[in-house]
């Protein structure tokens, strides 16, 4: 996953930088509403594509998050560990 090779080093960059995936999240479910339609007729196919690019946001977001958090975490630690 190309967001590992480049993760930002700070809590604020990793969470500003979740900001345009939690955006794209909003589009996503527009896009499936869209698609669930009555009148849609999908090729399965499409439906597929559209879920392995949710998956693949879904990932991205989880890493940011657990590395936002593990920073989170050790910096309240250290503030903890140093009065």
């Amino acid at each position: 996953m190309s967001g590992e090779q480049n993760a930002p080093e700070t809590i604020f960059d990793l969470v500003a930088d979740m900001e345009a995936s939690i955006n794209r999240v909003d589009v996503w479910a527009k896009a499936f509403q869209a698609v669930a339609a009555p009148e849609n007729r999908i090729d399965p196919e499409v439906i597929d594509v559209m879920a392995d690019a949710l998956e693949e946001l879904g990932d991205r977001l989880k890493f940011k998050f657990r590395r936002a958090f593990e920073m989170a975490r050790d910096l309240e630690e250290g503030r903890k560990g140093n009065p």
